[in-house]
């Protein structure tokens, strides 16, 4: 059942990318969100639910880190489960050369950050985080104040750490199940 589940999730998200679609207005949610574009060819994307094969024709070769996570060129990281993408990290060296296909980038103020991703439905915002979660059998942002612990492959985040500047230091595309696990 779980594969099955996350087959589904990989569909969905993979037919989101190939298509280049989604509502990318302010305080709405799409499978299109999980993916960054790579800048020299928009045509490129990097989608959550990807096979690695896939995504690495498009990163090129990469280098496993300590943490489990595929290290590529251009500050691109990449953490699969099952060889499917469960995580996507953009870090200081991919500025330039990815965005989140909704348009935020590494060193994008927070406010720029806030106006594409909306003012409604923060997970957990501080001054050195930005989190959306969204479940997406529920189709709804979560709200951080249930005190629910959800630690699944259905409830979607997109996380941003911030410098003393207010610039995003890294973007992450990740589950759930991988921010709480890491697995």
């Amino acid at each position: 059942m779980k594969k099955i589940m996350l087959l589904l999730a990989a569909s969905v998200s993979l037919s989101a990318c190939s298509s280049g679609g989604g509502d990318f207005a302010p305080d709405k949610f799409s499978a299109a969100d999980m993916c960054v574009v790579k800048l020299s060819n928009e045509e490129e994307k990097i989608c959550y639910g990807m096979d690695r094969l896939e995504a690495e024709e498009i990163a090129g070769p990469g280098e496993a880190t300590i943490i489990g996570s595929i290290e590529y060129e251009s500050g691109l990281d990449i953490k699969y489960r099952d060889d499917i993408v469960a995580l996507i990290r953009m870090t200081a060296d991919s500025k330039g050369v990815y965005r989140t296909a909704r348009g935020s980038e590494v060193w994008d103020k927070k406010s720029e950050i806030i106006d594409l991703y909306g003012k409604k439905h923060p997970w957990n915002e501080s001054e050195k985080n930005l989190e959306y979660v969204y479940d997406i059998q529920e189709n709804k942002f979560l709200d951080r104040t249930s005190g629910e612990t959800i630690m699944d492959e259905q409830t979607h985040q997109f996380s941003a750490t911030f410098n003393d500047r207010g610039e995003a230091e890294t973007i992450m595309l990740l589950d759930r199940k991988m921010a709480m696990l890491l697995k």
